[in-house]
């Protein structure tokens, strides 16, 4: 089984959660559109997002409002409406850059994006647990087709209706094998009116939070392996605490600073193992208002990775040879 960068296959945990499902987007990105329509924000209004945001999350905002890249908007002081906190892959942020944001930010409304946080149960510091609208994705976090939550003032926000589209109602009529195509998945996450009909049956089987809480320590177990390695030697001391706390990151940014050259020859190593590997971009600051991007190689450390021994050793070999 092939093993890409986010969860594939659907984390089960069949005892029913109660998850009532009026309460449950067709994608996290739909979340993201509806928290901002919360808010009464319209293309007038301008919203802060960190660089290098997906394309998602660009049109996810673009749908209701205009959105400027998030260290600009903070270095040159520029007035926003509102902002979008990302806890890239996972990993939350460094512990000052909370006060930060409370401080130059204060009235303005936040979407805090913990798509990818195996401890989106948990609550943020400085109040904005309460203050701001959280959005969770089932498909970065558990693997499932689709859904995702929205969650503000301490409550879930459930989903607005609308009618169903010729579009979707023509999805819908597709048969069974198609639904697992990215592109049948990606059309119900940005257009669809409902789940995702094989989402709508994981989130009716499976205990959603039980699920998210065994994810979160199947990351924690696995990215503890790698803390042991040299592959995190360079780590800064935020990320080896942020682990030490809880967090459940399902992406792990290793090899900074190594050439192409040499990352590429790791993403063909792993490809042989079925594990999936790309060159992104990682906040290493771990501050949104004062971010330091730079490349590096991002592999999974979520539920579906079998062996991070395996990993190390393959990463740490192949970028031997190409040293």
């Amino acid at each position: 089984m092939h093993v890409g960068l986010w969860r594939d296959h659907p984390r089960v945990c069949s005892v029913r959660s109660g998850l009532a499902p009026e309460f449950v987007f067709p994608s996290a990105r739909q979340a993201i559109t509806a928290a901002l329509r919360l808010a009464g924000f319209s293309r007038a209004h301008r919203v802060a997002v960190p660089e290098w945001s997906s394309h998602c999350v660009l049109s996810a905002v673009g749908w209701c409002a205009t959105p400027l890249p998030m260290k600009e908007v903070f270095s040159a002081s520029i007035p926003v409406d509102g902002l979008l906190i990302y806890e890239q892959w996972g990993w939350p942020l460094v512990p000052h850059a909370y006060a930060s944001i409370e401080q130059h930010f204060t009235g303005r409304f936040i979407v805090w994006d913990r798509v990818d946080s195996g401890h989106c149960m948990q609550p943020l510091p400085y109040g904005f647990d309460s203050s701001a609208a959280q959005v969770i994705s089932f498909s970065k976090l558990l693997g499932y087709s689709g859904g995702g939550l929205l969650r503000h003032q301490d409550s879930y926000v459930p989903v607005p209706p609308r009618e169903i589209s010729d579009f979707t109602r023509a999805l819908l009529r597709l048969p069974a094998e198609c639904r697992s195509s990215f592109e049948y998945k990606e059309a119900f996450k940005n257009f669809g009116e409902v789940l995702h009909p094989d989402a709508a049956s994981e989130v009716r089987q499976n205990d959603i939070f039980t699920a998210i809480e065994s994810e979160r320590r199947d990351r924690i177990s696995r990215v503890q392996e790698l803390l042991d390695s040299l592959l995190t030697s360079d780590w800064p001391q935020w990320m080896r605490d942020a682990v030490t706390s809880g967090c459940g990151p399902g992406i792990a940014p290793v090899l900074r600073g190594a050439s192409k050259q040499v990352m590429q020859a790791c993403i063909a190593a792993l490809e042989e193992l079925g594990i999936g590997a790309a060159v992104y971009h990682f906040n290493w600051s771990g501050d949104p208002l004062r971010p330091a991007y730079e490349p590096c190689l991002a592999v999974p450390v979520h539920g579906q990775v079998h062996s991070v021994k395996t990993l190390i050793a393959t990463l740490l070999s192949a970028a031997v040879t190409k040293l």
